[in-house]
């Protein structure tokens, strides 16, 4: 079962549209800030972690990925490369 659910639009349209809400509220009122702030908060922790609970059921929480392991296997370009820049700025 594959889902539908819009999640990085979601992640990325929340705290856009709780920072339009905030911006709205008066400024006398800082408590109602804080709680707008820490509700979208909780819902973007949420939603980031359904959409990796998602994503894990789709493709397995392995590290044997080609997508996660392999670009950091000793000897690949950007390993090489990471750790020569990386001994450049001792």
């Amino acid at each position: 079962m594959t889902s539908t659910f819009p999640y990085l639009t979601t992640l990325i349209l929340l705290p856009a549209g709780a920072a339009v809400v905030v911006a709205l509220i008066p400024s006398a009122q800082r408590r109602a800030v804080q709680v707008v702030g820490f509700v979208a908060s909780l819902a973007v922790l949420g939603i980031a972690s359904a959409a990796t609970v998602a994503f894990n059921r789709r493709y397995g929480a392995t590290s044997s990925s080609p997508a996660i392991s392999g670009s950091l296997r000793s000897g690949s370009p950007g390993a090489s490369g990471w750790t020569a820049s990386r001994s450049s700025w001792c």
